[in-house]
């Protein structure tokens, strides 16, 4: 655990990030629980908070405007400044993180509603519950964005043939959730399946970005 903890503490730094000089530790992740190294790793590096009183709420579900503050913060933390110092008064939180992911690209390959000035606009909302196949979508446009290997056709064709529900998954999804597998930023759930309609949870998030980050790492 230290060897991870020192490892993300120095990717932080690199990537500009502020470093708590204390290790967050929350009431409700316990030494067992399968997502604490996750956890610790993200919380240590700035890229996710606490929901207070000293808890993570690993089960609590992600929204795609939470999990572009992540994104935001991990790589593109200068211009998560500079949108946020210029969203107009009043604005919703998350309107800075979200524009930030968007000039990035970020939302192509989801189901996400980009038109976040209006209210009652058609789509999935930035505020909703963030799917499987949404965050594959939003890794898979981060991934293409920071120049990030996706893997080979091969990798792909072998993650298809893996997943036991692949012929559910919709085909606007298709190269979102075999290449983002292939790179092992998301992997399947019990079964083999991908259970894109699923809903991801913080614990999850933390999860998935753990591995993002670690990939990045490696490919930078």
């Amino acid at each position: 655990m230290k060897k991870l903890c020192t490892l993300f503490l120095a990717l932080a730094l690199s990537l500009g990030l502020a470093v708590p000089a204390w290790a967050a530790t929350f009431s409700d992740v316990s030494e067992t629980h399968w997502a604490r190294p996750f956890v610790e790793e993200v919380s240590e590096a700035g890229i996710m908070k606490g929901t207070g009183n000293g808890q993570f709420s690993p089960d609590g579900t992600m929204t795609a405007a939470e999990f572009a503050a992540m994104l935001a913060r991990a790589f593109w933390p200068e211009a998560l400044e500079a949108n946020t110092a210029q969203a107009p008064a009043g604005s919703p939180w998350w309107l800075g993180p979200v524009q930030t992911i968007y000039q990035q690209g970020g939302f192509k390959s989801t189901s996400i509603d980009t038109d976040f000035s209006a209210a009652e606009a058609g789509g999935t909302k930035v505020t909703s519950p963030l799917s499987r196949y949404d965050m594959a979508g939003m890794l898979y446009d981060v991934l293409r964005a920071k120049g990030l290997p996706l893997g080979t056709e091969r990798d792909a064709e072998i993650n298809k043939s893996y997943l036991s529900d692949w012929e559910q998954v919709p085909a606007e999804y298709g190269d979102a959730v075999a290449y983002v597998m292939a790179t092992g930023v998301l992997t399947g759930k019990s079964g083999n399946r991908f259970a894109g309609a699923d809903t991801m949870s913080r614990g999850e998030a933390a999860a998935a970005m753990s591995r993002l980050l670690a990939y990045s790492a490696a490919h930078s």
